[in-house]
Parts: structure tokens; C-alpha cells; sequence
């Protein structure tokens, strides 16, 4: 088993008003099921940031929030 890091943006909360930006974190996952990593640009609020992406072997999508949880469960991080 192989391990990449990637980059993954998580949004921030501000209270139960709701959204109040977003950080990019950079964080090491298992790349088993997991192919084609790639970087991508965005723009948010006139902010440009690059996240990775990447297709899953079972057609399933990774949540940004689910790959933050396993990064800080698997010991890598």
C-alpha cells in the first residue's frame, strides 16, 4: 500500500449562522482504490486555491470532511 499527500479544502463554520470561509489543508491518505490524482484550481470569494482530486476504483465519492477524519485516524498525519 502506497500513501500520497493531497490537498483538501474544508469549510468553516462561524457559529450556527453557518459559513465563514474555508482552509486548505494538506494531509497524507492511503491511495489504495484510488486513482488518478490530480491538481485543480478554484475560485471562492475571489480567493484562487488548489485542491486534489481523484477518481475511487468503486465509483464512490470522497467527501473532503470523510479524507480530514481518515487523515487524522490513520497515523500518517
Amino acid at each position: 500500500m502506497t500513501n500520497k499527500t493531497v490537498k483538501i479544502k474544508i469549510n468553516l463554520r462561524h457559529g450556527i449562522s453557518g459559513y465563514a470561509g474555508f482552509e486548505i489543508h494538506s494531509v497524507v491518505i492511503s491511495t489504495e482504490g484510488r486513482t488518478n490524482f490530480r491538481d485543480v484550481n478554484a475560485c471562492e470569494d475571489g480567493e484562487w486555491y488548489t485542491v486534489t482530486r481523484w477518481d475511487r476504483e468503486d465509483g464512490k465519492t470522497d467527501m473532503y470532511s470523510d479524507i480530514y477524519e481518515e487523515a487524522a485516524t490513520n497515523g500518517l498525519n
